[in-house]
């Protein structure tokens, strides 16, 4: 009995030890501050400037009166936007900053809704719904760049 006894708690504290070395390997995994600024800041560098290349001629048309272009032109760009921000969750963020990074992305996301209803005011020229989505478009900035003041991005949340 005290053999069986032995192996039971060998393969216990083995168990115990893989336990241990999977959930070190674990934290080791999670990035720290800098290195997931390092990570996603070129990913946001580059979608903007991709964003803006795909919208360079939104403002033009809107000038112009072409609404229906502008339409397309920033559900376009909006498409990009959402990509982006879609491979920027696909990053995980260190684990202290999970919940803020959370939030940031699902403002992101709440604005890209709003930003659509942007667009469809604009093809059916309903002035009064696009102003209301401007407005409601800029709080969610705001309150975006409030949110990550602080976190050290250069590109990210300043779309």
């Amino acid at each position: 009995m005290p053999i069986c006894g032995v192996k039971l708690l060998l393969r216990a504290l083995a168990v115990l030890a893989l336990i241990g070395c999977l959930g070190a390997a674990a934290a080791a995994a999670a990035p720290t501050r800098p290195e997931y600024i390092a990570q996603v800041d070129p990913i946001c560098q580059q979608g903007q400037k991709e964003v803006a290349h795909l919208t360079r001629h939104y403002v033009p048309s809107l000038k112009a009166g072409n609404y229906k272009r502008a339409a397309r032109i920033l559900l376009r760009g909006l498409r990009r936007y959402k990509a982006l921000i879609d491979t920027v969750a696909q990053v995980e963020p260190p684990a202290e900053d999970a919940a803020l990074i959370a939030q940031w992305l699902s403002l992101e996301r709440e604005d890209i809704a709003v930003s659509r209803k942007i667009a469809s005011a604009i093809r059916r020229e309903r002035f009064g719904a696009w102003h209301r989505a401007v407005k409601k478009s800029k709080a969610l900035e705001r309150e975006i760049r409030a949110l990550i003041a602080g976190y050290a991005f250069e590109y990210c949340g300043y779309s």
